[in-house]
């Protein structure tokens, strides 16, 4: 037994609750997937094939990112939307399909990179409470990868037709 007194009126002393994290910090994803998204959206209008080969680059980088994101936070499922799409934006890799294809591709995606951002937790943390892996890490980490997929092919803007005459002009570059 301990000499202690008993606690003031028959009841334990409460530790203060730790006050709620804002909302961006339990969801840190969010916003990089939000301009992505948009990106995405924008993808989906009838715009220079140069813009197409950025929102390659950016949907590669935010693949990567998602990846990265969900190994953190321990949520495994994200992997489903960030290896594919790490595969199918790369610049790297050509997958040729429909214009209208692509569109409806790039608005899916869109949609689902904003859940992704709502719904991704913040990483885990150790057991001091600091995060696994320090936030310039990560950033290093992201956009090395998406920098190496996508710097193979940013300046080959060829399709891989080779019946293609690739024409550049103030609008961009296309096939004739």
């Amino acid at each position: 037994m301990t000499d202690q007194p008993p606690p003031p009126f028959g009841r334990e002393l409460a530790l203060p609750a730790k006050p709620p994290q804002p909302y961006l910090e339990r969801r840190p994803a969010l916003i990089p997937l939000v301009v992505v998204a948009f990106l995405a959206l924008v993808g989906a209008g009838n715009l220079p094939y140069d813009y197409y080969i950025f929102l390659r680059c950016a949907l590669t980088t935010a693949g990567v990112f998602v990846v990265v994101h969900s190994i953190r936070s321990g949520w495994l499922g994200w992997l489903a939307l960030g290896i594919p799409m790490v595969i199918l934006w790369a610049p790297a890799v050509f997958i040729p399909l429909p214009a209208s294809t692509w569109k409806v591709l790039d608005i899916i995606v869109a949609i689902v990179l904003v859940v992704a951002g709502l719904l991704l937790p913040s990483p885990a943390r150790t057991d001091d409470g600091s995060p696994r892996w320090k936030w310039w890490a990560v950033a290093l980490l992201v956009f090395g990868i998406g920098w190496l997929t996508s710097a193979t092919t940013v300046y080959a803007t060829d399709s891989g037709d080779t019946g293609c005459v690739q024409q550049y002009d103030n609008r961009g570059s296309w096939c004739d």
